[in-house]
């Protein structure tokens, strides 16, 4: 009986980390597993080097606002899935806000990182998303920062969003400037 109980706990427990670790829409990784990630790995007992990439989708709140926020749910998890379609079964998608998401990529610099971002849009363009009525293309801004180590991990989360922010500006510009031309 004790053992039975044992084993039952023992699932039990790991069923609640997982749910503490996990994004239920998307199966990312959530803030909570990344500070456990720091707190495991963040104690400079190893020379670690990689790039984050910042990712945040555009226009998240026109597609909420137009078709629901089913639609609006099934566009955050199908540019999650582009996203691990791109990245290394070794790197780790984070969701770090609503339709934020930053991945770690040990090893891989942001050169090489962003070398992999055409095929990303590729897959994001003219996709069928359940219960809209028409093709979408899910844009999603981007940057990648390269860091050292680990303890400078969320000083370079720090930089990649902002350089994420000026590419959505910036991809914002384009668009209207787009608009205008075609007119």
């Amino acid at each position: 009986d004790a053992k039975s109980a044992n084993e039952k706990l023992k699932k039990a427990h790991e069923k609640l980390e997982e749910l503490a670790h996990i994004d239920p829409l998307t199966t990312a990784l959530n803030r909570h597993a990344f500070h456990g990630y720091l707190k495991r790995n963040g104690n400079g007992s190893q020379s670690v080097s990689g790039c984050v990439g910042f990712f945040d989708i555009d226009d998240l709140k026109e597609i909420n606002d137009s078709y629901g926020h089913g639609v609006g749910d099934v566009a955050i998890r199908i540019a999650v899935k582009a996203m691990r379609e791109v990245i290394r079964p070794e790197d780790l998608i984070f969701r770090w806000g609503g339709d934020e998401f930053f991945v770690i990529m040990i090893g891989l610099d942001a050169q090489a990182a962003y070398g992999r971002m055409e095929k990303f849009e590729k897959m994001l363009t003219n996709v069928a998303v359940e219960g809209a009525d028409k093709l979408f293309t899910i844009g999603v801004s981007h940057a990648f920062e390269n860091f050292g180590d680990l303890a400078d991990l969320e000083n370079t989360i720090a930089k990649a969003d902002a350089m994420m922010y000026l590419n959505k500006q910036q991809r914002k510009l384009a668009n209207k400037t787009a608009e205008v031309s075609s007119q």
